[in-house]
């Protein structure tokens, strides 16, 4: 409700902050060809916090979520992030079906950034297609938040970026690509 979407290339992407939640809706208008497989995943690369926490968000087909926190794997029993893929219609695009992922996780407020990694219409699972667009902003404390768009090159500056307060640096995204598909149904 009254969610104006961030239009990047392959995406229409909404964002709120809600009571120490970033809810995400990827409206991924780029995959209109088939429902995503379960063993398959939407890569969120992110940072929250002002960059103090460094996140790897796979929402899988199957509507499980992994979780990866500053480096570290969350365990799956550790509730701190719930997912859903969907493939239909939506209100900026009614008249062609295509994937819709969600993501709710429990964020710091602050500056923001989240890149996607999807399941594309030429690949499959085998390659993830980047958003060429990055959506930044700021999760506001009070709720809300402010989201604009940078090129990916902008957001690899600002992952290796030092950070001021405690000067670590952050490593950009290393994986754009699925691991190999084991199954005929790949």
């Amino acid at each position: 409700d009254g969610i104006r979407p961030a239009i990047g290339r392959l995406t229409n992407a909404y964002f709120d902050y809600i009571d120490g939640y970033i809810y995400i809706l990827n409206d991924w208008i780029y995959n209109p060809e088939r429902p995503v497989k379960p063993n398959c995943y939407n890569l969120f690369t992110a940072f929250t916090g002002n960059r103090k926490e460094r996140w790897q968000l796979r929402v899988y087909g199957s509507g499980i979520v992994e979780i990866m926190l500053n480096g570290k794997m969350i365990p799956p029993n550790v509730t701190m992030a719930n997912g859903a893929i969907g493939f239909g219609t939506s209100p900026r695009q009614p008249d062609q079906p295509h994937t819709i992922f969600e993501l709710a996780f429990k964020a710091s407020p602050g500056r923001f950034a989240v890149q996607f990694h999807d399941p594309g219409p030429r690949f499959g699972c085998e390659v993830l297609e980047t958003e060429i667009v990055t959506f930044t902003g700021t999760l506001n404390e009070d709720g809300g938040s402010d989201v604009t768009t940078i090129s990916e090159s902008e957001f690899e500056d600002l992952m290796a970026e030092t950070d001021e307060d405690d000067g670590t640096k952050l490593d950009p995204p290393t994986t754009t690509t699925t691991p190999p598909i084991t199954n005929a149904d790949g």
